[in-house]
């Protein structure tokens, strides 16, 4: 199932599919891509808004700044909208059962990092990328 919903995303141009030095395949948001990081937050701030605790929430910071990200995308401190190659993803506050998960997707997310970096790139120290 995944397979076919990133074939689809490459075959409308939402992503653009490469192969790594490894042979792995790659995905990477393209132009038109990015053009729907608005409308994503915005689903994010409502699903907070109406589904999700105050502690599991997935926060987001301006890297430049590194200062908090409202709910309108807006950098609280500086007051600019950055791009989502600069904003940086937090760790949630609270943790759950699932937060306990050793895959490298789930350690990655206990730690702060820019939200379009590969997951590779964020595994902790000495840890095998995804």
């Amino acid at each position: 199932m995944l397979t076919d919903r990133l074939a689809l995303l490459v075959e409308h141009g939402i992503l653009e599919r490469t192969t790594a030095s490894s042979g792995r395949e790659e995905y990477s948001l393209t132009a038109k891509g990015h053009e729907l990081w608005p409308t994503i937050r915005s689903l994010i701030a409502w699903g907070n808004e109406h589904y999700v605790p105050d502690g599991r929430r997935r926060r987001f910071a301006h890297a430049g700044c590194g200062d908090p990200i409202g709910p309108d995308g807006r950098c609280e401190t500086c007051e600019v909208v950055p791009l989502p190659a600069d904003l940086m993803l937090l760790p949630r506050v609270s943790s759950s059962p699932a937060d306990k998960n050793t895959d490298v997707v789930s350690r990655a997310l206990r730690a702060p990092h820019r939200l379009l970096e590969p997951i590779d790139r964020v595994a902790g120290p000495g840890e095998a990328g995804a």
